[in-house]
């Protein structure tokens, strides 16, 4: 994360069947998320976020950061398509906090 609003690299390719450990720095003032989804998953991650207080969704799927903190976790691409990234704190994943995973196959 790079500032409050965006993740750097915004777009980034794997291979199907690929590990990659992810580190990932909040370098912002406020709680940021680091989730991986398809579009229906960042959906349905983005309304558990506007009726709860937090990260309810499940953490092999990403992390919540604190700021000035880093978090790191395994993630395996299961086959090939597109992925999102998403940050759900309140407005941040529809203020753009979003990045593209192409896998390919």
């Amino acid at each position: 994360m790079i500032d409050e609003l965006r993740f750097e690299p915004a777009s980034f390719t794997v291979q199907a069947g690929e590990v990659v450990r992810f580190e990932v720095t909040n370098a912002g003032k406020g709680v940021h998320e680091f989730l991986i989804g398809e579009e229906a998953a960042q959906d349905e991650f983005e309304m558990e976020m506007s009726e709860g207080d937090g990260m309810q969704h499940d953490s092999d799927a990403g992390v919540s950061v604190e700021p000035g903190q880093s978090e790191t976790f395994d993630y395996t691409f299961q086959e090939a398509g597109q992925l999102l990234a998403g940050c759900h704190e309140p407005g941040h994943y529809v203020g753009g906090m979003v990045a593209t995973i192409t896998v390919e196959g």
